[in-house]
């Protein structure tokens, strides 16, 4: 199955259509999977920074924060465009962009430090 096309499963059994901003960067619909399970650390730093409506919970839970300057449009930096800001960027991330790979499972991502 493509990543463009709906999980096995899914009730909706309509395609999943991808949009493209213009820094060429693909947005895909997310899914319940990648949300219980993320792959790149950018989306496991957006999803620990929803909040939990319980105030115990939240109130307990270790706080996650994006570290660094939110890189520019117009001049992005080059390699992988989360680099500046990712706590696991390693020196072939600054060097490199990584492309959009898919992992064993199916599941799409473009990063160095994601086995596929």
């Amino acid at each position: 199955m493509s990543a463009f096309n709906s999980s096995p499963g899914s009730s909706r059994g309509t395609e999943a259509k991808p949009s493209m901003n213009p820094r060429s960067t693909i947005h895909f619909p997310v899914r319940a999977r990648q949300t219980r399970t993320p792959l790149h650390p950018y989306t496991k730093a957006l999803l620990a920074a929803v909040p939990i409506p319980d105030p115990v919970l939240e109130a307990a839970r270790p706080q996650q924060v994006i570290a660094g300057e939110v890189p520019s449009v117009l001049n992005p930096p080059r390699g992988c465009r989360f680099h500046p800001r990712c706590p696991m960027a390693e020196q072939r991330c600054i060097e490199e962009e990584p492309q959009l790979r898919q992992t064993a499972s199916g599941r799409s991502v473009s990063c160095h430090l994601v086995a596929v």
